[in-house]
């Protein structure tokens, strides 16, 4: 290949590598590579170049870049032919010797080999399409807008096609193989639900049946942390399959057992990855004809992208009451319409009208969105702005169906609404969102309650028809006491389906009985009378299983686990799942995943309610306390398993009735998390609103390091504000010291260093007024890395100078062994190396003492880092690969991945850039997984060593 931007970017003349010259040459060079053989504008390079703010010499800057490239690339022999036509430029490439035009050659070859039935020469055909992969594409150049979106679609393309050829050795019965590919590809692709499908079928084709449940647990573990979202229907049908030991269900589009055509692309836009995200369809959907219809009809504006296509994105707006089957309406229509949305179908819960509190918030729903759509995640901004800007590039040419359940208004919808004409944006809301369709010209459809025949067919499909003719007179009675809707006509259809035996006019007079209670749960319809229905469902169960229902409405999270609801309970695991499972049968709840569960929104108000109503508060309280500290607990527990050398505090003695969780290492730990995270959140809320401060202040400092792991640094501000606000109300200055502690370093990952700063300072007065040596030892060490921040290490180095002597005083080994590492560190930083290595190694001598790994990696780094700048490069490398040694065991991927990049320098200053670079492309690869933004940084290194120049280290 004489020229490769399948990895980092190269050109060769013959066996000799060309100088492809300064970063911004170089993003030139890509761009003019990525779309080849077509035209690129000045003024597009120049915005890739600079994006809004060009300097004044933009244009003359840009056309030397491209004379440089055009003398490099056209001398004799010639890599490439660049011609300018007008203000645009067009780079010529011989295909045969360029690897991404080779790519989709061997792409289509394996496809079409697929669709033959050639299985081998598929599999062989996308092999070798894979093997032109050295890592991400143009790894080490300097993307603005057009190519990082280019770059994330090409991400896309290979993952999807290693995809095909997992399915390709499915069908060919290489179920091992398949297995470790599909692995493979999770491990740089964590969030491909698609792959993890692939994995489960995999591993229980291959016969090894709890594996197979392991790794379903495991991809909706990744999911529910990652998207806020349960499996998809396909990982849902294996799992149930897999259960029941039934057949499995097909290959959903397989290339290798079905026709997969190419799709058109937009400016050569690789295939876009297939989200499915919509929920399970309703079961025996009945009516609804004359909407259906409407929606058909809008439907039709979103033809294909391009010539002809409608300017504007169509938008459907569902309003109606609360309980009148919005979201059963827009997801029997998107699953009937979902084929003609070939790139997929994203599909939010907004929660504008929950009960349990907070919403989702615009940004939420969209990084949930680009992840879906295999956006990488260190690629997505955290601005509003960027991240629907950056939306709706990803669908830009694609044909997406956007389902927006549960919307709560006009300005929680406008930012997930696509730019591409060839999607289509479908809205539920109980508001009529005026705003959008005045603003958007989104189109209204009304819902109205089931008509009189329509709920006749919804209990006949429930109940049976027999039933339903035998008795039209008490029919009619179940219709007009549910006022057509579906809610409620479901919730009595469940009652008469566990009654078989019973008339149905008893069952109606039973409801006649209870038509004295008050007004209908927050409807606009003051003739429905939904309690009457929810009533004659209550009653039904048995009374623990009420008793149960009734302490679910006091529960803080959108759902709960059977282990909490025991808690929440009082009881045993057994006799829990029990009453769930009776609830469920009642339809008072849903299980939706298996041990999960949620119920809908009204039917959460109306067991708030009934607790209120038929509980003393005595019973309530410890209700809630129960399983506050459940999760309070547990959660506890999960911190200290991941963190262990973490600074203890006293959790108190759960209440009686409460079975904290029992995990068993760092990997339980971390998933239930992960698992439990958005309901932790709503439980510092509630535990805050309901006065149960040290319980608000206890959690938010049990999820620290969690926020801090996986980057949520909006909900650790958040959280810490609730925990300031909890200390306060406890008048306890210590737990006030602490929460202003944790701002600051919230805000510090935020880049908000003033506040970051203000709030420092303000826990270092109070832990000064207490005389507590080691807050102020932490908060000295959280200024000095403020200072490290903005490369004052000198300001850092006297912070760590004076943490040392509290830590010191404190007789705090622990701290005292990673202050004078920092010290090293500061020291180093400001040439004095001698001086550094000594502190470095007292602290080793101290933490070889302790049993603490992170700290003695952290050291070991310092030192690597020293012995590199004395010239030592051998003890540097062995230090460093004691170190990286020491983070593989631990499975901290970030050290890994920062002492990987360390390392490089060492080697490439021993003399081995090879081995230098392969590291660093590691460090890459281990930084991108994990999302973090040094991965930029580490980049930037493999520019440095590519273009021959000296490396830096990575701080961290």
């Amino acid at each position: 290949m004489q020229v490769r931007i399948l990895g980092p970017l190269e050109a060769f003349r013959g066996d000799r590598p060309l100088p492809l010259g300064a970063p911004k040459q170089r993003t030139v060079l890509a761009m003019l590579l990525a779309r080849a053989n077509d035209t690129v504008d000045l003024t597009e390079l120049i915005d890739e170049l600079w994006d809004e703010h060009p300097p004044a010499s933009a244009t003359a800057n840009a056309q030397m870049y491209t004379a440089n490239l055009r003398r490099l690339l056209t001398a004799e022999p010639p890599v490439a032919r660049l011609v300018k036509r007008g203000q645009s430029y067009e780079l010529s490439v011989d295909p045969a010797g360029f690897d991404l035009p080779c790519f989709r050659d061997l792409a289509r070859e394996g496809r079409d080999r697929a669709r033959r039935g050639d299985l081998p020469a598929a599999i062989e055909r996308f092999s070798a399409a894979a093997a032109l992969w050295r890592g991400p594409a143009a790894a080490d150049v300097a993307a603005g807008r057009w190519l990082s979106a280019w770059r994330v679609a090409l991400d896309q393309e290979r993952a999807t096609l290693l995809d095909e050829c997992i399915e390709a050795l499915l069908a060919l019965g290489s179920h091992e193989a398949a297995a470790r590919q599909a692995h493979d590809l999770l491990l740089r692709e964590p969030l491909r639900e698609r792959t993890h499908a692939l994995l489960v079928r995999a591993v229980y084709l291959a016969g090894d049946v709890p594996a197979a449940l392991a790794a379903y647990d495991a991809a909706r573990r990744t999911l529910v942390a990652e998207l806020g979202l349960e499996p998809g229907d396909e990982l849902r049908q294996l799992h149930r399959a897999i259960l029941n030991r039934a057949e499995l269900p097909p290959l959903p589009g397989s290339a290798a057992v079905a026709v997969v055509a190419d799709r058109p692309s937009v400016r050569d836009r690789p295939p876009a990855v297939v989200p499915r995200q919509l929920p399970t369809d309703i079961a025996g959907f009945t009516g609804r004809e004359t909407y259906l219809r409407r929606l058909d009809a809008m439907r039709s504006d979103a033809g294909p992208p391009g010539a002809g296509a409608p300017a504007a994105v169509p938008i459907a707006v569902i309003a109606g009451t609360a309980g009148v089957g919005k979201t059963a309406l827009a997801v029997h229509w998107a699953h009937r319409v979902a084929e003609r949305f070939p790139d997929g179908q994203l599909y939010a819960n907004l929660r504008g009208f929950g009960p349990a509190g907070a919403t989702t918030e615009p940004a939420a729903a969209l990084r949930g969105f680009l992840i879906a759509l295999e956006v990488p995640v260190q690629r997505i901004p955290s601005d509003l702005d960027a991240l629907a800007a950056l939306y709706r590039s990803v669908l830009a040419g694609r044909r997406v169906l956007v389902v927006l359940d549960n919307a709560r208004d006009a300005e929680q919808v406008r930012p997930l609404i696509p730019g591409s004409a060839g999607c289509l944006a479908l809205v539920t809301s109980r508001n009529r969102l005026a705003g959008l369709v005045a603003a958007e010209g989104a189109r209204p459809l009304e819902l109205d309650v089931l008509t009189p025949a329509e709920a006749r067919d919804l209990l006949a499909h429930r109940i049976g028809p027999r039933r339903i003719h035998a008795e039209p007179d008490a029919t009619s009675g179940i219709v007009t006491y549910c006022a057509g809707l579906p809610l409620a006509l479901t919730l009595m259809a469940a009652r008469a389906a566990q009654r078989p035996d019973s008339a149905l006019h008893a069952l109606v007079e039973e409801v006649r009985q209870l038509r004295g209670l008050p007004d209908p749960l927050d409807s606009d319809d003051a003739t429905t009378d939904l309690r009457a229905v929810f009533s004659w469902s209550y009653r039904s169960v048995s009374p623990p299983a009420a008793t149960l229902f009734r302490q679910l409405g006091l529960h803080p999270g959108p759902d709960i686990t059977a282990a909490a609801a025991a808690s929440l309970a009082g009881l045993d695991a057994g006799p829990t799942r029990a009453l769930l499972t009776e609830l469920a049968r009642a339809h008072l709840v849903d299980e939706p995943v298996p041990g999960r569960y949620t119920a809908h929104d009204l039917l959460r108000a109306y067991a708030a309610e009934l607790a209120a109503s038929e509980d003393p508060a005595t019973e309530r309280s410890a209700t809630l306390r129960r399983v506050l500290d459940h999760y309070q607990h547990t959660a506890y527990a999960a911190a200290l398993l991941l963190h262990p050398h973490r600074d203890r505090i006293e959790p108190g003695t759960p209440a009686p009735g409460t079975t904290p969780e029992r995990l068993a290492d760092r990997d339980h730990a971390q998933a239930w998390l992960d698992a439990e995270y958005p309901v932790l959140l709503a439980a510092v809320d509630r535990a805050a609103t309901a006065g149960r401060y040290p319980t608000a202040w206890l959690l938010t400092w049990a999820l620290a390091d969690h926020v801090q792991r996986r980057g949520h640094w909006q909900d650790w501000v958040r959280i810490q504000q609730t925990a300031l606000h909890a200390a306060r109300s406890l008048d306890d200055r210590a737990k006030q010291a602490h929460a202003h502690r944790g701002l600051g370093r919230a805000y510090a990952r935020l880049g908000r260093l003033t506040d970051a700063d203000d709030h420092y300072r303000r826990a270092l007065r109070i832990f000064d007024g207490l005389g507590d040596l080691r807050g102020q030892g932490h908060v000295r060490r959280g200024l000095a890395w403020l200072q490290e921040l903005q490369g004052d290490h000198a300001g850092a180095l006297r912070q760590n100078e004076a943490a040392l002597a509290l830590f010191s005083a404190a007789g705090y080994r622990t701290a005292e062994a990673d202050c004078r590492n920092a010290i090293g560190w500061n020291l180093a930083h400001l040439g004095e190396y001698r001086a550094a290595l000594a502190y470095c190694e007292q602290a080793r001598d101290l933490v070889d003492d302790l049993d603490d790994q992170h700290v003695l990696i952290s050291v070991l780094d310092s030192i690597g880092f020293i012995r590199t700048h004395l010239d030592d490069q051998a003890g540097a490398v062995a230090v460093y690969r004691e170190a990286l040694d020491g983070a593989q065991r631990l499975g901290d991927r970030y050290l890994e991945g920062r002492v990987s990049a360390n390392l490089a320098e060492a080697m490439e200053r021993a003399g081995d850039p090879a081995g230098a670079l392969a590291l660093l492309r590691e460090a890459v690869a281990i930084l991108d997984e994990l999302g973090h933004p040094e991965a930029d940084q580490v980049r930037d290194e493999l520019d440095r060593l590519t273009a021959g120049r000296s490396t830096r280290v990575v701080t961290g």
